[in-house]
């Protein structure tokens, strides 16, 4: 499958590019774009975001001085997050210019320099050498890369024979997707492409993993997080909703924008609820065919959040 470069970036600026104020309104204060954690309903917002940090870093095993890549980026919470709490090497790649400029940005505010750095890469066109990066994580970024096999081909290669990676993202329950595959376009999925992602597909879990085995990963853990993610967009809509007179007078976007997003977040409440979408956590490692194993820990309890 070859890359349409071109696309894609215009893709990812039709919804990242919009001043980040708006996105301050109704996300967390870490800008995390992404499904948090919740240990209770009655949580807040932010720290569920400071969980799913907490969470993917234990997972990753992360440990001082090692070099972190995180595959579609956003605004960098997970990469000041590792930097700042494990004194690890981070590099994030985005396509969205508006990311890397705010990331650029934040890294000088903190005193992070050479320590984080944001990079305007497709994730198919990843330019680093074999075994660069000790961790890989892609945190709700799979969901826009059209081709996983060649990914994680990439991920094999620039990882080191001891890493670790963590896939964070949504799949498609099997019956919906030969469904949606079998039927002409909705108004909703017109809806997404028209005025949401213009680039992106959710596939159902078990063609996930496929690509992550056939490119010599091995599957070490899959935690199902679907319902951390129902209240993650709950709560995005309903900050929104508490601002869209602000966002209106103010013409921070425009009106047919907001009503969109506000309409986008609404919908995948409902489609989360109604099992059209589900949301996993996959760690994996490499690993060679008919070599000596390396054996993994005897219990779960580094996967787990306590």
């Amino acid at each position: 499958m070859s890359v349409d470069l071109e696309r894609d970036r215009l893709a990812i600026e039709m919804h990242y590019n919009m001043p980040e104020e708006f996105f301050k309104l109704f996300l967390d204060k870490r800008m995390s774009y992404t499904c948090n954690y919740f240990t209770s309903e009655e949580e807040s917002l932010d720290q569920a975001s400071e969980n799913k940090l907490h969470l993917i870093c234990k997972k990753l095993d992360l440990k001082p001085g090692d070099r972190v890549l995180d595959i579609g980026c956003g605004w960098g919470n997970f990469l000041f997050y590792a930097v700042e709490k494990y004194d690890v090497q981070a590099t994030g790649i985005t396509l969205s210019s508006a990311q890397a400029q705010y990331i650029a940005e934040e890294t000088e505010k903190r005193g992070l320099n050479g320590r984080v750095k944001a990079e305007i890469i497709h994730a198919l066109e990843m330019p680093f050498a074999e075994g660069t990066f000790d961790k890989i994580v892609t945190i709700g970024a799979i969901e826009h890369i059209l081709d996983l096999p060649k990914l994680f081909q990439d991920c094999r290669s620039i990882l080191t024979p001891e890493g670790l990676m963590l896939v964070h993202g949504m799949s498609k329950p099997w019956k919906i997707y030969v469904d949606e595959r079998n039927s002409p376009p909705d108004d909703e999925s017109n809806f997404l492409s028209e005025y949401i992602f213009p680039v992106g597909e959710l596939i159902p879990l078990h063609e996930i993993v496929a690509a992550l085995e056939k490119n010599s990963f091995e599957v070490i853990d899959v935690e199902n997080i679907t319902d951390h993610y129902t209240l993650t967009l709950s709560s995005w809509l309903e900050n929104l909703q508490k601002h869209e007179d602000e966002v209106l007078q103010t013409g921070l976007i425009p009106a047919e924008k907001l009503r969109a997003q506000i309409l986008f977040l609404a919908g995948c409440v409902e489609y989360f609820q109604t099992n059209h979408n589900f949301t996993y956590q996959i760690l994996v490692r490499p690993f060679d065919a008919y070599k000596e194993r390396t054996a993994l820990p005897l219990t779960r309890e580094r996967l787990m959040f306590r």
